[in-house]
């Protein structure tokens, strides 16, 4: 635990310094930022980084070095600037938020010690991590195991902050980091407790206190999966941008750099993809100010942000977008079989129905929509249909207020959140996948009516409560799940990290070893490079006499029907 305190530390001053010097280039030096934007466009810019640095050489100690260095001489530069925006100022309220904050990383960290619990961690999350730390990318290790083409970009961060060089495990300490920072914005951003009137961004706030305390998101706080940092991204995005429009904030700046946050949970998970929506608002601003360099400007920032991200999907898989054979731009001899990636997206699909056949991924509404909305808990039951009456209803209303009030923000907040919960659905429903799409609108219309009919001081004291409670409950469960076993006994000084998985060793004509687990199809972090099907191994080969050369599809496979699990089909089973 004392060991994941002091990456926790180590994370907040390098997001800290890159944030604050990133903003500083952009908007100027003088120009003061709140501590959660800086944390956030410090994580951006550090994934960026470690994405860039994954093409050239392994993210292990070179890259911590090189961004220790840049650390240093950030302080440097900006040491006036720095000691300005600290201030620390010994107030009440300042030193209330920082003791809380020590509580919920103090939560976190008891949760950590259980270790990875999430199933698709020791599936290919360790691995994928692994990769990134040993070579940076490889290409066509999609061929290996296709999941390692997912290439979620919290990867190349989470690598960054593993410490696997010291030889001691590799910490996946990150989420823990990520969700108790989230949570700790959601409670100390809370308008109410500073104002007497009610605002629609304190509802949303609520959404991130729901998400963080239930505890099928705690209980994997502990493993580098990619759903809560995608998920609280969204929540953040659209919490800010009401911020900002409560505010009276029309300065373009402010919304424009959400958007490279949005571009930024792009990279993260696809899902999130509906979020590129809201450039709607300050591209208007910009071209009817004709501001064509500022335009010009952020362009160029979204296409830095997502192009370390869309080339490792080429070098991963040979696609610009995986799993997305329609954009097939390139002809490289790793290029993964177009069937493979159909497949992969058709059993995520039908998986996510609730279906598990990857064959039934086209089946009609009328028969998978009962049984997977009778899988869902009864919260998620009640929270799907609040979200079908309340959308409609909140889309008619936007449209009325930008008609009479020329305020088109909830209007297009409103089919940003309807967006993200309609592609979640039809793409890929399994509850994880979109718990805060389904918590969003349901808090927004209770917003709207709350902000336009509620005035009593009642309600005002209950939305108090509520947010103390649950910021209670959440220290409190976290706690107990931590110390409801012995792991926090034998993590105290050392962190826990992956578990050890059963493999065993399988060599390629060409020399190359790859490990294939005893049983099940999970691998683990430690025997690498490994995949969980061995069927693929009869179907690839070796780039070269290394792991880092990657791999490719055999000649008379590179056009076949392959399953992400290897098995060959005759014909294309997806035409119908």
């Amino acid at each position: 635990m004392l060991q994941t305190l002091m990456s926790w530390a180590w994370i907040f001053v390098s997001a800290y310094l890159v944030g604050f010097a990133v903003l500083a280039l952009l908007n100027g030096r003088k120009q003061k930022n709140d501590i959660d934007v800086i944390l956030a466009f410090g994580l951006c810019a550090l994934t960026v980084y470690a994405q860039v640095f994954s093409l050239f050489s392994g993210v292990s100690s070179g890259a911590s070095a090189v961004l220790g260095l840049g650390c240093m001489i950030i302080a440097i530069v900006f040491r006036r600037e720095l000691w300005s925006a600290g201030g620390y100022r010994r107030e009440p309220r300042v030193l209330l938020k920082m003791g809380l904050g020590a509580v919920f990383l103090l939560a976190a960290a008891l949760v950590l010690t259980r270790g990875p619990m999430h199933y698709d961690t020791d599936l290919y999350h360790a691995q994928s991590i692994r990769w990134i730390e040993e070579c940076g990318v490889a290409p066509g290790i999609g061929n290996l195991h296709s999941r390692l083409a997912y290439n979620s970009s919290f990867f190349c961060l989470q690598a960054l902050y593993s410490f696997g060089f010291l030889g001691k495990g590799s910490l996946c300490s990150l989420n823990g980091f990520l969700s108790a920072a989230l949570l700790l914005y959601g409670v100390c951003s809370v308008k109410l407790f500073r104002q007497k009137r009610l605002f629609l961004s304190d509802f949303l706030r609520l959404g991130l206190l729901f998400y963080f305390v239930s505890p099928e998101n705690y209980a994997v706080m502990g493993s580098p999966g990619t759903d809560l940092l995608s998920m609280g991204a969204v929540m953040y995005i659209l919490i800010k941008w009401l911020d900002y429009w409560e505010q009276g904030e029309r300065e373009t700046q402010c919304y424009a750099r959400l958007c490279l946050l949005a571009v930024y949970a792009v990279t993260l998970k696809l899902s999130t993809a509906m979020l590129v929506l809201l450039a709607i608002t300050p591209a208007v601003w910009l071209v009817r100010e004709r501001r064509w360099k500022e335009i010009g400007k952020y362009v160029v920032l979204g296409i830095l942000i997502a192009l370390p991200w869309l080339v490792r999907n080429v070098l991963i898989s040979g696609y610009l977008i995986y799993p997305y054979p329609e954009l097939d731009l390139f002809d490289v001899d790793w290029k993964m079989p177009e069937y493979t990636l159909l497949f992969d997206r058709n059993e995520i699909k039908a998986w996510g129905m609730g279906l598990n056949d990857v064959y039934r991924f086209d089946a009609p509404a009328g028969e998978w929509f009962p049984f997977w909305f009778g899988n869902l808990k009864a919260s998620l039951r009640f929270l799907f249909c609040i979200d079908a009456v309340l959308l409609p209803v909140l889309f008619l209303a936007g449209i009325g207020r930008g008609i009479r009030k020329k305020d088109w923000c909830c209007l297009q907040v409103t089919v940003v959140m309807g967006a993200c919960l309609g592609v979640w659905i039809l793409g890929a429903p399994l509850p994880r996948y979109g718990g805060a799409y389904l918590l969003l609108p349901a808090l927004y219309g209770l917003g709207e009516v709350a902000v336009k009919f509620g005035k009593a001081d009642a309600l005002k004291h209950a939305i108090r409560f509520a947010v103390c409670v649950l910021t209670a409950y959440g220290v409190w469960a976290w706690g107990r799940f931590g110390l409801a076993s012995d792991g926090w006994r034998m993590h105290l000084k050392r962190s826990a990290v992956y578990g050890l998985r059963e493999c065993t060793e399988h060599f390629l004509e060409e020399g190359v070893c790859v490990y294939i687990p005893v049983a099940g199809d999970q691998a683990g972090y430690y025997d690498f490079p490994s995949t969980p099907y061995g069927k693929r191994l009869d179907l690839i080969e070796p780039r070269g006499d290394s792991p880092e050369d990657g791999f490719r599809m055999r000649p008379e496979y590179r056009s076949a029907y392959v399953s992400t699990y290897g098995d060959v089909a005759e014909e294309n089973m997806f035409l119908r």
